[in-house]
């Protein structure tokens, strides 16, 4: 079981903005609505129990290493109860689960920017362009999001950070170093690629 909880403070000048901004039309009388600006900064929290690499493994759709190549911040929702996710571009360099012919795909994260307005989610580690993963996932169905001509969307599996592994140098960083990922720090790329293996058979 996990529960979410999600904590924001925002600035008055972006609650005005946005709710002004949110059917894009200005009626007679009103002062046009101004770009928003500053930031909003918020806590995500998903407790984790009886989570494990194998029960990630095993609810995941797609396991993969890949690289991020680009990143697009968009708004979900309409105010009172938008927020900002970010679009990240996906190249695929190995499947471990899923379409053995997956070469690219879209994995959308919490928090991002729109211009001058960033909503920081403070203990979760955004992933950047440049920066190489292996990547537990699940498909993203939502029908408000909007669809992108030939690409899948998904979000890391559970919402956990426990999903995301950087690879530096030839080795496993866990993004989330206070569970059970945390043994694989530091582990070189081909064990930790054959753990996922093992625990897929």
């Amino acid at each position: 079981m996990r529960t979410l909880v999600w904590i924001g403070i925002v600035p008055v000048l972006a609650i005005a903005a946005i709710a002004q901004g949110q059917t894009g039309r200005v009626r007679a009388g009103e002062v046009p609505p101004q770009p928003l600006h500053g930031e909003v900064h918020s806590f995500y929290d998903a407790i984790m129990v009886g989570v494990s690499l194998k029960s990630l493994c095993d609810g995941s759709d797609v396991i993969v290493e890949g690289s991020v190549e680009t990143s697009v911040g968009r708004q979900v929702g309409t105010w009172p109860n938008s927020r900002i996710e970010t679009d990240l571009w996906v190249s695929i360099t190995r499947v471990l689960k899923g379409p053995e012919k997956l070469s690219k795909l879209v994995v959308s994260e919490k928090g991002g920017a729109l211009g001058d307005y960033r909503e920081i989610v403070e203990n979760r580690r955004a992933m950047q362009p440049g920066e190489r993963y292996i990547l537990l996932l699940q498909s993203d169905g939502r029908p408000s999001i909007p669809e992108i001509p030939g690409l899948a969307r998904y979000f890391v599996s559970g919402g956990w950070e426990a999903s995301k592994y950087l690879i530096v140098d030839g080795k496993i960083h866990p993004v989330e170093k206070d569970t059970f990922a945390a043994k694989y720090d530091g582990m070189s790329l081909n064990d930790f690629v054959s753990e996922i293996r093992a625990q897929l058979r």
